[in-house]
């Protein structure tokens, strides 16, 4: 039997979570050094949420490794955990982590209410009868309008009332009255300089931690096997993530899950549906989707996991890390007219989407379904 729970996450001050922009990567075997300004992401990846949710597991369970004499841990380690962790390959169907069935998307909350990413296509201003701009409180997608044909004789959008100098938004939104909130409102930085001792020669380089603010929170669910654990729960829980290891307390409460929904009706056009990327999401082909679109507002991001590139023997094999491009969380797709199906299934009914989907990538929502 199989049981959820909604996962809370609260740091206990600045925290640092390194991303792709945290190192310069280069040459074959994607080594990699530290840049002068280090950034942490404000936002905690499924990749790190699966790791620290592995560890629990083990902790609550005696199985932690001790060391040399850990031997008789390993093969119940796999019966709780799985054999390994999670790493792009699309030639391996199935991903297995034993006791741990489900990850959903990591979301900020205020309070109890689920913050989203605000989807890109939200025009942030609007113009009084001065011509004043005024930030659009509520989300308020841009109004699509006809240019002509592609090259295939398709009819092509624009958004029409999009302004350059506006740009996207890049806020959050509620998920239940769709009101936006400033990203300042809700994330804080400190920026830090610190003295690096490992490089051939010493120097200086700024670091730049986060806070989130007050009343604000990460939270997700995760799907667990009944038996996973003797206590069954797991409340004020200090783990550590990310670089330095920074604390959150973690706190565990039995709960399903909710189906995600977004817009209305009046949401709907006869000629595309939109489509909302909720968490970060890889395509595996995007030119398997290119000709279903007839616009698209997105945004990418650089994730790199780590690959094991195996030899004839154990001396021969290494680890290397590979960067792969995923389409950021509050990007949109306007998909054509009766290709709806067409698009759900390229994009996550693939062997390796459904592993992504797993541990939280590749979640979207129709508007206004």
């Amino acid at each position: 039997m199989e049981v959820q729970y909604f996962c809370r996450l609260r740091p206990l001050g600045e925290y640092f979570i390194g991303g792709e922009k945290t190192f310069d990567f280069w040459g074959s075997k994607g080594s990699a050094k530290s840049n002068y300004f280090i950034h942490s992401e404000e936002e905690i990846s499924q990749a790190t949420i699966l790791g620290m949710i592995r560890f629990v597991i083990l902790k609550k369970n005696d199985l932690l490794s001790d060391g040399w004499n850990d031997r008789g841990k390993k093969e119940q380690q796999k019966v709780f955990i799985g054999a390994n962790g999670f790493t792009i390959d699309s030639s391996q169907k199935t991903y297995d982590y034993g006791k741990l069935k489900n990850i959903s998307p990591v979301f900020v909350y205020e309070g109890d209410e689920l913050l989203l990413h605000a989807p890109l296509n939200h025009k942030t201003y609007w113009e009084d009868e001065n011509k004043k701009s005024h930030k659009n409180k509520k989300y308020m997608p841009f109004h699509m309008c006809q240019t002509g044909y592609s090259d295939m004789g398709q009819i092509t959008y624009v958004p029409e009332d999009f302004v350059a100098k506006d740009g996207l938004c890049y806020d959050f939104m509620k998920l239940n009255d769709e009101e936006i909130i400033d990203r300042s409102d809700v994330f804080q930085k400190q920026i830090r300089t610190r003295v690096s001792k490992n490089s051939a020669e010493d120097g200086f380089f700024k670091r730049t931690y986060q806070f989130l603010k007050k009343g604000y929170s990460f939270g997700f669910y995760i799907t667990m096997e009944e038996d996973w654990c003797p206590e069954t729960t797991v409340k004020d829980e200090i783990v550590y993530m990310g670089q330095e290891k920074s604390a959150f307390v973690l706190s565990f409460e039995r709960k399903d899950r909710a189906e995600l929904k977004l817009g209305t009706e009046a949401d709907k056009n006869p000629d595309y549906q939109v489509y909302y990327i909720a968490s970060d999401s890889y395509i595996e082909d995007f030119s398997l989707v290119k000709n279903m679109i007839c616009y698209a507002i997105i945004e990418k991001k650089s994730y790199r996991f780590l690959t094991l590139q195996t030899g004839n023997n154990y001396a021969e094999s290494r680890r290397m890390s590979e960067r792969f491009q995923f389409v950021k969380a509050g990007s949109v797709f306007y998909v054509r007219n009766g290709m709806g199906e067409a698009f759900k299934t390229a994009f996550s009914e693939t062997d390796l989407s459904r592993a992504l989907q797993q541990i939280g990538f590749n979640q979207m929502i129709r508007i206004g379904e």
